[in-house]
């Protein structure tokens, strides 16, 4: 049967992720797990198209796919033997599959493939992180498992971010890809995982209001107020009864003395984040500040 097998290269089946270009993005944001695609052996289409000269009836092919494995069956009729064969291959993969990655993380793969049956021929498997197969066997050991055998494999690849095509756009997509085969078309799956790039939004920060945009003209419960600020230090006066404040700025609270004509006392204002407007509160001599005192600044 294997004299009848056309062999091919997997890697003509890989959905690459892009390096054509060495420059990467430079936006900061995550890859996010965006989709999954099994694809795998069609037994129908390949003898309709390739071996016309079979069998369909004789050709079985089936597989179960998973992000923690694959495995599949592959059974035929012989004509040349008169007897039927199956091969089956299995490999576990043990990973964190993560629903999210940073540029930068590790992502450590292993693998046990098994061979389970005695039939002739090899099978393999292994990861790619985009373009670059990072599987390796164990010091000693083969990449392959041989009839009613098994091997393990293991690698680490770095996540990458994304790349620029020769468009100069971002290339937003990254793949992983899972494969198990037989050595060619007739028994084969793999699991192709996509993650999206998601780019960090811009966080605009207001421009820091700083002291001293305190000083200014406000309409009060008072009548007008003008202010000025030296350091923390904010003087006004207002037009009652000759009245002038002095106080500390500590933060956007202003607390200290008013003085005019028919008296003095404590008082405190409470800034907005722009100091355009306060609500405050005023009481005579050392009394705690309970009246209103509010005001707007005028434009």
């Amino acid at each position: 049967m294997k004299n009848c097998h056309r062999q091919f290269s997997l890697l003509g089946l890989f959905i690459l992720f892009c390096f054509c270009s060495t420059k990467a993005w430079t936006q900061d944001g995550y890859w996010q797990r965006y989709s999954v695609k099994d694809t795998m052996t069609d037994i129908q289409k390949l003898i309709k198209n390739f071996y016309k000269n079979f069998n369909p009836a004789h050709h079985k092919f089936s597989a179960k796919t998973g992000d923690m494995g694959l495995s599949y069956e592959y059974s035929y009729y012989s004509t040349v033997d008169k007897k039927n064969h199956i091969h089956r291959g299995h490999v576990a993969w043990e990973w964190t599959n993560p629903s999210s990655m940073k540029p930068g993380d590790k992502l450590t793969v292993k693998g046990i493939i098994s061979n389970l049956t005695g039939e002739p021929g090899n099978i393999s498997a292994y990861a790619m992180l985009g373009s670059y197969a990072f599987m390796k066997p164990e010091p000693g050991k083969l990449s392959y498992a041989t009839p009613n055998g098994s091997t393990k494999i293991a690698g680490t690849a770095e996540v990458p971010k994304p790349g620029i095509g020769r468009d100069g756009k971002l290339i937003p997509y990254l793949y992983i890809k899972f494969v198990l085969s037989g050595g060619n078309e007739f028994n084969w799956v793999e699991r192709t995982i996509t993650y999206k790039w998601i780019p960090k939004a811009k966080v605009t920060q207001p421009p820091a209001t700083t002291n001293a945009a305190i000083a200014g003209t406000y309409k009060t419960d008072f009548d007008e107020m003008t202010l000025s600020i030296s350091g923390n230090k904010v003087t006004g006066t207002y037009k009652w009864k000759d009245g002038r404040i002095e106080g500390t700025l500590n933060g956007a609270t202003l607390t200290g003395w008013w003085y005019q004509s028919n008296g003095k006392g404590r008082f405190i204002f409470n800034f907005n984040s722009t100091f355009t407007a306060f609500t405050g509160k005023w009481g005579y001599n050392n009394s705690e500040p309970s009246s209103a005192w509010n005001g707007t600044k005028s434009p």
